[in-house]
């Protein structure tokens, strides 16, 4: 039987946002990929089942399979799903009473809600076990956000914020210094869009489509560094603050950004026509995850692989917010091997096989992985590896607000900036009626 706390967790995310937004991942096919023991695309037959999405980390992760049976008698298969129905699958799957997924994907913002409604197994005893796992091999805050009452909800498989990557070559060849506020930002993109227009090279690629953790990602580097905020003063007054001057400021930069060197239709952008625009030649610069550096630098993949810099996001009037960002394993309370997926998110995040992998956390793998050569012919071309260390130094975990909220609210938010970005709405209307939504979210929870 559930506590009091898992009930109103229950009940406030089934009734909202995981019901509504289940509904779409219902209408997407679950790709399911088996290996090991079982196989035959059954979680029987000694596999357990992994839910997650689609990287390219997971096919390497297949191919140590033998290393996990050997050691525990056991192996997995994979549904894949895209990010923002993966969210909605992970939710209904908590809430339910027992599930089949046995380790899955969780997004770091949404882990103390199940977490505190007793929904996510703690994995204590099995890291403990596992005789692999320190702590100290991982960035203090990307444990500490996972950590609820003292135990440990999810082990961090990236450890992640947001970086300029830029062509050092293209700033090497115009003579253009590297951003560093927003102003530098704007001049620097709208000088590149000019020089690029007639091969169709954008000045900058950035995310419009609507979606947490979607547009919703990047925009708040811009937010923040114009002194906006989500609400009044996190965590004492939680009272919606998207309509201030400042956040209606933010969101004009970015519609401009956009509207004067971004690429066309860039409302429909997400993560993947950011990256592919990047490593097919097509802008001259993104604003987004450390992890595109990982396949912009990919040779067999990038038509830019060894041609790019990468920089800290510019800062603004209230500084340089680059974002904080982890996904981590976690294991559904419901499952009846939960004992098997505590096992197994301790083998995928040992310093052996992450580093095999290509994850970004623990910090063994953070290095080998964005330990890309730095760009020679350009002075001010700082490596990856460089600038993200950088900005992990100052990323906040409350980046954006971790509450019961945030998966609503968030995707108030990027609802707002997609209609604006796209040419709907102006920026002032979109964020005055994103803060009246957003009011109706805290005062019904």
């Amino acid at each position: 039987m559930q506590s009091s706390a898992a009930s109103v967790v229950h009940r406030a995310l089934s009734r909202r946002t995981l019901l509504k937004a289940g509904a779409l991942s219902m209408t997407l096919p679950v790709v399911a990929s088996c290996a090991g023991a079982g196989g035959g695309g059954s979680s029987g037959n000694g596999n357990i089942t992994f839910l997650a999405d689609t990287r390219d980390e997971w096919p390497r992760l297949e191919a140590l399979m033998p290393q996990l049976e050997e050691k525990h008698g056991f192996g997995f298969s994979i549904q894949h799903l895209q990010e923002t129905p993966l969210r909605a699958k992970a939710g209904l799957e908590l809430t339910a009473e027992s599930t089949s997924i046995d380790a899955l994907m969780m997004d770091f913002m949404l882990l103390p809600q199940y977490a505190e409604g007793g929904r996510l197994e703690p994995l204590d005893p099995y890291l403990e076990a596992s005789g692999t796992f320190r702590r100290e091999d991982f960035r203090a805050p990307f444990l500490d956000a996972l950590t609820i009452d003292g135990k440990l909800y999810g082990v961090p498989i990236t450890q992640d914020c947001n970086l300029l990557i830029y062509r050092a070559d293209i700033f090497e060849e115009l003579g253009l210094d590297v951003p560093d506020t927003m102003e530098d930002l704007a001049a620097v993109a709208a000088e590149l869009a000019d020089w690029g227009r007639a091969d169709g090279i954008s000045g900058i690629a950035m995310r419009g489509q609507r979606g947490v953790g979607i547009c919703e990602w990047t925009w708040p580097c811009f937010l923040r560094s114009f002194g906006g905020s989500y609400y009044r003063d996190y965590p004492d007054d939680r009272t919606p603050a998207l309509d201030s001057d400042e956040a209606i400021e933010a969101l004009q930069f970015y519609v401009d950004l956009l509207s004067a060197a971004g690429p066309a239709g860039a409302a429909s952008y997400g993560p993947t026509e950011v990256l592919n625009d990047l490593m097919a030649g097509k802008t001259a610069m993104v604003l987004d995850s450390a992890t595109l550096g990982t396949s912009a630098e990919n040779p067999e993949k990038s038509t830019v692989a060894g041609e790019l810099g990468y920089a800290m996001v510019p800062q603004g009037p209230a500084g340089r917010h680059p974002g904080f960002y982890t996904w981590a394993i976690s294991v559904p309370a419901g499952s009846s091997r939960a004992e098997d997926g505590g096992a197994f998110a301790a083998w995928m995040i040992s310093p052996e096989v992450a580093v095999e992998v290509g994850f970004s956390a623990p910090n063994q793998a953070l290095e080998n992985t964005y330990n890309f050569p730095r760009y020679e012919g350009y002075a001010q071309a700082q490596s990856c590896l460089e600038a993200l260390m950088a900005s992990l130094e100052i990323a906040d975990p409350d980046y954006r607000p971790r509450n019961a909220q945030a998966q609503e609210v968030g995707d108030i938010v990027s609802v707002a900036v997609s209609e604006a970005v796209s040419g709907q709405v102006s920026p002032a209307e979109a964020l005055r009626e994103a803060n009246e939504a957003a009011a109706a979210v805290v005062a019904e929870s």
